[in-house]
C-alpha cells in the first residue's frame, strides 16, 4: 500500500498538472486553422495554381478530380473542408464537416474566404452533417483515458508498482484489459470497432502509468497525470484539431491522446476503421510500457 510523504507530493503535483491543464485546455485554440486539409476543385489550371499559393501552415491542400469525389472526401473524413470553383458563377461553394465545429466552421470559412477575396469571389457555405455529436469522440478518449489512469493508481496502491513474479504481472495486465473492454461495451452503441478503440486507450493509459512508477516511483503518477491531464488539455476543450497550434499540432498525433482521437473521430463520425498509423500509436505505447516494466522488474531483482 502506498503512503507517506511521497505520496503527499505526488498527490500535490497532481493537483497542479490538473489546474495547468485546464488552462491549456482554454488557452490553446489557435485563430486560423492550423494545416487543414482543403480538397480545390475546379479547372485544372486554377485548382493547381491554388493549391501552390496556399499557405502550408494553414493549409494542407491538393486539388480534386470532381465535386462530388471532393464532398465524399468531407463526409468520410479524409478533408476538413473542399472548394469547388464554378467560373460561370461569382462564388465558390465551401463545403464543411460540421466535426470541425463552429469554431473550426468559422476559421476555415475566414480562411478560404481571403483567398477567394482577394480574386473577386465569394463563398456560399454548405454544411455536410455526421452522424453524432462532435464531441463524443473527445468524451470517449478522455474518460479511456483517465479510466485507465485510475486503473493503474488504484493497482499501486493495493498490491505495489511491481507484481512479485511473472504470473502476478500478467494478472494486473488481465485486469487492465479487463476493465478496458467493460468501457469498451459500454460505447459498443457507437460502433463495434469503437470495443477494441477503448479496450486499446485504457490499457494504454494503466500500462504508461504503471511504466512511469517502475522509473520514477511515485512521482511517476504525477508524470502520468501530466502526460493525461496536461498534455491532453485540449480534449477538455473539445478544440477541434484543425486548430491546436504548433507545435503540440505536430506532436499530438504520436500521443496516445492524439491517436486515440483520430481513430475515435474515425469510427465514431465517419463509420471508418481509423488508420494504421493511429492503431500502431497505440500499440507502441503498449508495447513500450510492457518493456519498460520488464527491465525495470529485472533490474529490481538483480539489485
Amino acid at each position: 500500500m502506498v503512503t507517506g510523504r511521497g505520496a503527499r507530493i505526488s498527490a500535490l503535483l497532481l493537483i497542479l498538472a490538473a489546474a495547468a491543464a485546464a488552462v491549456l485546455a482554454w488557452a490553446v485554440p489557435s485563430s486560423r486553422p492550423v494545416e487543414a486539409r482543403l480538397v480545390i476543385v475546379g479547372p485544372a489550371v486554377v485548382s493547381t495554381s491554388l493549391v501552390e499559393q496556399a499557405d502550408p501552415a494553414v493549409f494542407d491542400a491538393w486539388a480534386g478530380t470532381s465535386a462530388s469525389a471532393a464532398l465524399d472526401a468531407v463526409r468520410r473524413g479524409r478533408a476538413d473542408a473542399a472548394v469547388v470553383i464554378d467560373l460561370t458563377a461569382d462564388t465558390d461553394t465551401l463545403y464543411l464537416s460540421d466535426a470541425s465545429g463552429s469554431t473550426g466552421r468559422r476559421a476555415l470559412t475566414a480562411a478560404v474566404g481571403e483567398v477567394s477575396g482577394s480574386l473577386g469571389r465569394g463563398v456560399d457555405v454548405e454544411r455536410v452533417p455526421i452522424p453524432h455529436d462532435r464531441r463524443t469522440p473527445y468524451v470517449v478518449v478522455l474518460a479511456a483515458l483517465v479510466l485507465g489512469f485510475l486503473a493503474a493508481i488504484v493497482a499501486t496502491w493495493l498490491r505495489g508498482t511491481f507484481e512479485p513474479t511473472f504470473r502476478a504481472g500478467t494478472g494486473r495486465f488481465v485486469v487492465f484489459c479487463g476493465v478496458g473492454a467493460v468501457a469498451g461495451l459500454a460505447c459498443a452503441g457507437l460502433g463495434w470497432t469503437a470495443v477494441p478503440l477503448v479496450t486499446a486507450l485504457v490499457v494504454a493509459a494503466a500500462l504508461t502509468t504503471t511504466a512511469l512508477e517502475a522509473l520514477l516511483d511515485l512521482g511517476g503518477i504525477a508524470a502520468s497525470g501530466i502526460l493525461f491531464l496536461l498534455v491532453a488539455g485540449p480534449l477538455g476543450r473539445f478544440t477541434p484539431t484543425l486548430l491546436v497550434p504548433q507545435p503540440w499540432h505536430a506532436v499530438t498525433p504520436w500521443l496516445p491522446h492524439g491517436a486515440g482521437l483520430a481513430l475515435a473521430d474515425d469510427i465514431v463520425l465517419f463509420g471508418g476503421a481509423g488508420a494504421a498509423r493511429d492503431w500502431a500509436v497505440v500499440a507502441v505505447w503498449v508495447a513500450l510500457s510492457v518493456l519498460t516494466l520488464s527491465v525495470a522488474r529485472n533490474r529490481r531483482r538483480s539489485g
